[in-house]
């Protein structure tokens, strides 16, 4: 699974046993308070879209957003993709990609769609 998360909320992940108590242990949680989010899709992929969730709260401080696998949350070096949010609350969707129905297209992914929450119809799950 890939995930947008706030560097700040995981700045303290050092290791295999701080990413199981800060990460893994208490991801609904991480999820629920806007710190996660499941990825979603770019413009290109909408296309080819199978399936996409209902909105992630994304809760940007400043600090870095970053994309990377779940077992990378706390690791921020270890992701290519680093994005520079304003302050605010951003509903994030996750959407399943079938790449094999487009054009030399070969796997399934999930990637990245943000949309920023203007009001407070913008939920947590």
């Amino acid at each position: 699974m890939l995930a947008l998360w706030r560097g700040s909320a995981f700045a303290d992940v050092d290791g295999y046993e701080a990413w199981e108590e800060r990460v893994n242990e208490r991801l609904a949680e991480a999820i629920q308070s806007g710190e996660l989010a499941p990825d979603a899709a770019t413009e290109r992929e909408v296309g080819y879209t199978v399936v996409t969730s209902e909105p992630y709260l994304l809760v940007a401080d400043g600090s870095a957003i970053v994309l990377s696998g779940i077992e990378a949350v706390g690791s921020a070096q270890s992701s290519p993709v680093t994005l520079s949010l304003a302050q605010g609350r951003y509903a994030v969707r996750a959407s399943i990609v079938a790449w094999d129905e487009e054009p030399g297209g070969l796997v399934l992914t999930v990637y990245r769609h943000r949309t920023h929450c203007q009001t407070s119809s913008c939920s947590s799950r």
